[in-house]
């Protein structure tokens, strides 16, 4: 019996671990749920509050070496079928962001950032999506909703997509932070089979309405 509980001690110690790492990472290998909510702040990503504003909060031309940096890593449904990449040749010419996705599922990639928000606050998302690609190909420029606790309330707000059409085209939202929210995440997301280049990712927050 003491061989046993000496067994799940050590496989309990390896799985807190590796969750650790795993948080650390910041990787959720289901896109659609997290435990990280309901776990001690210790195992929880660790990830920068944004702030701030009118303004731009996130501008991204991935032009410098140092922009992998500045988000999570890529998420896939999949694992070993989504790649990620940098190539000349953006919108204007300049160094852009590329995922490659060799099957059907779904992929994401999320700034590094809680972005602080409130119910009434206006903001606008925008950035250049080129999807090269089958029929099913596309990508969107999107905002995650979280709680004050940095629950998931809503995974594909105020969303863009662009479809496979092989010429850049032009993502542009502005919307207005519901009740019950007190973060934002900004991310990109695609699905199906073909390549997404992006460039000038920008988030800003726009000044208050008056009246």
């Amino acid at each position: 019996m003491r061989r046993g509980v000496v067994i799940t001690a050590i496989l309990l110690v390896a799985g807190v671990a590796g969750y650790w790492l795993k948080s650390r990472s910041g990787i959720d290998l289901i896109e659609s749920f997290s435990l990280q909510p309901y776990l001690p702040s210790f195992f929880r990503v660790s990830l920068p509050v944004i702030h701030g504003g009118p303004g731009a909060l996130i501008e991204e031309t991935f032009e410098d070496s140092h922009a992998s940096n500045r988000w999570l890593r890529l998420w896939a449904k999949r694992k070993g079928t989504v790649t990620r990449g940098y190539e000349s040749g953006g919108a204007d010419g300049s160094r852009c962001l590329t995922i490659t996705n060799a099957g059907p599922d779904h992929w994401a990639y999320t700034y590094r950032g809680w972005i602080e928000a409130a119910e009434g606050d206006a903001f606008r998302l925008e950035g250049m999506a080129k999807v090269m690609g089958n029929d099913e190909a596309s990508a969107a420029i999107g905002i995650v909703l979280h709680d004050q606790e940095k629950r998931v309330l809503e995974w594909h707000y105020a969303q863009g997509r662009v479809k496979a059409t092989a010429r850049w085209e032009r993502v542009e939202r502005e919307f207005v932070v519901p009740s019950g929210v007190a973060y934002l995440t900004f991310r990109v997301t695609g699905r199906g089979a073909g390549q997404t280049k992006l460039d000038g990712l920008r988030l800003m927050k726009l000044p208050p309405m008056s009246g």
